[in-house]
């Protein structure tokens, strides 16, 4: 028997990403399964996806409270005499996270996930949360990452989106497929060089969308303001979205210093705090009444 599985993750719809692409029930025609590895948004990109297959999902770490209290934190199943675990890929513990990422060596992530998968004597793991497409046996475990479809930070856009396809039949190793959302779900190859750290890896499938000099400048921002918690983070992320979409979408690339600060202070229902912390800072201030 012949199992065929379709694989997406790292939606963050709508705050990061609009909607699932059309191209998506063409490339998980004839699937038996679809599997959600997290950072899903809002349950209603579950609820699309059903109307293709039956949907399994877990949550991940930048995730809705609704999604979080929903989905599990991981899931393992018996699927064609494989035993396949279910993890967005992120710690449990947010501290531990914010830890482990000063280790960018590709070497540790793999170990992290293999390790993980073990745990409950899983062959096959499928995760998220790099937004880097993944195929690679590390340490006796198949490790896929189907790759992301909305931008892995407020300062990125995911430049290649994509998602994946798995093949179990009994007897035979995993095939794995994928697909490269804006060129109508046409074959995609990852890079599969894991030698390196993971950051020159993110670069290969997201760029920024702000000249240089504004990132430091958005840290100060974020840290006048004494933003912290996921939920802080998507109330401001919300505030920005009329800002920050048609960037993730391409369009109007890089955002300057000068564009940011008006736009920002332009933007309905802005919070008094964000345009004081914005004054707040002399690169951003001398921009705003002009």
């Amino acid at each position: 028997m012949v199992t065929q599985i379709g694989i997406i993750s790292d939606t963050h719809m709508p705050l990061r990403w609009e909607r699932l692409h059309d191209s998506i029930p063409a490339i998980f025609a004839g699937v038996d399964l679809i599997l959600h590895a997290g950072d899903v948004g809002d349950l209603w990109v579950l609820q699309e996806l059903s109307q293709i297959a039956p949907v399994i999902a877990v949550h991940g770490n930048d995730e809705t409270e609704a999604a979080t209290a929903a989905l599990p934190f991981h899931l393992t199943m018996m699927i064609e005499g494989q035993r396949l675990v279910l993890n967005h890929g992120a710690r449990r513990d947010p501290d531990e996270e914010r830890a482990i990422r000063t280790d960018d060596r590709w070497v540790s992530k793999l170990d992290y996930l293999a390790d993980f998968a073990r745990q409950f004597d899983g062959t096959i793991l499928v995760t998220g949360h790099l937004h880097v497409p993944i195929n690679v046996d590390h340490q006796g475990v198949r490790i896929i990452n189907p790759g992301a479809l909305a931008s892995g930070g407020l300062h990125v856009r995911q430049r290649v989106q994509t998602v994946a396809r798995l093949t179990l039949e009994r007897g035979s190793p995993p095939r794995v497929t994928h697909h490269d959302l804006n060129d109508d779900g046409a074959l995609f190859t990852p890079n599969d060089d894991y030698t390196g750290n993971l950051q020159g890896s993110f670069r290969l499938y997201s760029e920024s969308i702000i000249v240089p000099e504004l990132f430091p400048l958005l840290q100060r921002w974020v840290a006048e303001m004494g933003v912290s918690g996921v939920s802080a983070w998507h109330a401001m992320t919300e505030v920005l979205r009329p800002l920050l979409m048609p960037l993730w979408r391409g369009e109007g690339l890089p955002m300057t210093i000068p564009e940011f600060a008006q736009k920002v202070s332009g933007l309905p229902y802005v919070p008094a705090l964000m345009v004081q912390a914005l004054r707040a800072i002399p690169e951003f201030a001398a921009h705003l009444d002009a």
